[in-house]
């Protein structure tokens, strides 16, 4: 129930994004770009928890974030408590349209960091033309 009202959450904040900030999918700016302004939407509506983009490390040491393989990881926008012991809400990863890099390894990918990380959720963003959609992992 409460993934759900989370998938919820997202899709609310890239609906802002096509609302309020439109210019920015039009001029096809970079992923980074985007993912920031989606954090700050997210951030507005999850005030108990961090809301971070590109964040790369982890635990005690503050070692680079990997994923199972041990491959170093920095995702989109993570959801979660700031510190080694978390605790870790979310994952999502933001493809955009104007990006011509291969989707098939999208979902693996977040489900190996959702793994690694304990998260309890790994989304999917995809930004399109004139649309979005949001698929939990």
């Amino acid at each position: 129930k409460f993934m759900k009202a989370l998938k919820q959450i997202i899709e609310q904040a890239a609906s802002e994004l096509y609302k309020k900030d439109r210019s920015m999918i039009d001029d096809k700016l970079q992923e980074q770009a985007i993912s920031a302004k989606i954090m700050c939407y997210l951030q507005n509506a999850l005030p108990k928890w961090n809301v971070d983009v590109e964040f790369n490390r982890q635990g005690e040491n503050r070692e680079p974030k990997t994923d199972m393989a041990e491959k170093e990881r920095k995702p989109d926008i993570i959801i979660h408590q700031r510190g080694p012991k978390g605790p870790n809400l979310a994952v999502i990863l933001v493809k955009c349209w104007w990006n011509s890099e291969p989707r098939e390894n999208d979902a693996e990918v977040a489900q190996s960091i959702k793994q690694r990380h304990k998260y309890q959720a790994a989304f999917l963003l995809e930004i399109k033309q004139d649309s979005f959609q949001v698929s939990e992992i």
